[in-house]
């Protein structure tokens, strides 16, 4: 389980990083706004996340695509949602600001994982 975790952060690094050019290209070069940039970046980091989640980290190579997407982004909505209240938690009781992002992101890549390992991805026994 630890070699999954950590392929899991490895993929995590990856998509946060190709994110982060995207919105770079699509604000910088493309000249789009940097709204719609940020959309378009985390739209093409959620990608790649999901690609290499399914293939590389939980190995789901059958199935229907669609269905794993679907559960993803739920997952992701999920996983958000509950980073997004840790924060809001976080900052009422007057943690720094830093740390407090760091926790709510610490919250948000281990509900995620856990989510994607046993709902989104969850090998059926047959």
């Amino acid at each position: 389980m630890f070699e999954e975790f950590f392929l899991y952060l490895c993929v995590g690094m990856v998509n946060t990083i190709s994110g982060y050019l995207s919105i770079l290209t699509f604000q910088n070069i493309l000249n789009f706004s940097p709204q719609l940039s940020n959309l378009f970046g985390y739209m093409i980091g959620l990608i790649i996340s999901f690609f290499l989640n399914k293939e590389f980290v939980f190995k789901s190579k059958k199935g229907n695509k669609l269905s794993y997407g679907i559960r993803f982004i739920y997952s992701f909505i999920i996983s958000y949602f509950l980073n997004f209240i840790s924060l809001l938690i976080l900052i009422k009781s007057n943690v720094k600001l830093y740390i407090a992002q760091a926790i709510s992101m610490i919250i948000y890549s281990i509900c995620f994982y856990i989510i994607c390992k046993y709902y989104v991805f969850k090998k059926n026994k047959a």
